[in-house]
């Protein structure tokens, strides 16, 4: 199997990020990292999560204090064995919900992106898949919405994993964000892709690295 290119980062303007995808598409990705982060807190306040078990402590005066149980604690002599089973259970639930969570935000964050977060620069392209995807007999949604997403899937993104963690830096880096918080948020959505088969995604955990190009216009 012939290798994907790897995704391009391209700086046009400080205000505009353009990215190659490894099918050579060029999109203009639109700052809409605030709704992004909004929709993760959405998604992950929908689950109910398990409350980590406590156990109880008392003070020299004999005050009780419930405080919760930590792995730490759990590697001294004073843990029992209840409280070691109690906390495997808790663990054991906890990533069964983010696995959940993690597929639903993937699927989420894809239609985010397709619909507000990026812009193709190709004028000509958005005119002629719908024909092309007709004549080829794949059935190409009503919806403009679900139309957004699948001209997305079908005709921007091609290595799932690269593509996505790209868009994804350059829609943060048209917002305006640090080098710091750009290191975070293709490490939280590395996790994403490789916790949960996301729209697009067939769910392999190993995303190829990205090699970004720079070029500064001159005179900005």
């Amino acid at each position: 199997m012939a290798k994907q290119p790897k995704p391009k980062i391209e700086y046009e303007l400080p205000d505009r990020v353009l990215v190659v995808t490894s099918r050579g598409v060029e999109v203009e990705c639109l700052p809409i990292a605030t709704e992004l982060e909004q929709l993760d807190i959405n998604i992950r306040g929908g689950f109910t999560w398990p409350e980590c078990p406590q156990r109880t402590m008392r003070d020299v005066a004999g005050t009780e204090a419930h405080v919760d149980i930590t792995p730490e604690y759990l590697a001294t002599p004073g843990a029992t064995q209840d409280e070691m089973t109690d906390y495997a259970l808790y663990e054991m639930k906890h990533r069964e919900v983010e696995a959940a969570c993690q597929n639903q935000l993937a699927n989420a964050r894809a239609r985010l992106m397709a619909l507000r977060g990026v812009r193709v620069t190709d004028p000509a392209l958005p005119d002629k898949w719908q024909a092309d995807h007709e004549w080829l007999g794949m059935a190409v949604p009503a919806d403009p919405r679900d139309r957004a997403l699948h001209f997305f899937l079908t005709e921007i993104v091609g290595n799932p994993g690269a593509d996505m963690i790209a868009i994804m830096s350059g829609i943060y880096r048209a917002s305006g964000a640090d080098p710091e918080a750009l290191d975070k948020v293709e490490a939280s959505f590395r996790n994403t892709l490789g916790r949960g088969k996301g729209a697009g995604s067939n769910g392999n955990s190993a995303s190829p690295e990205l090699e970004g190009q720079v070029t500064q216009a001159e005179g900005v």
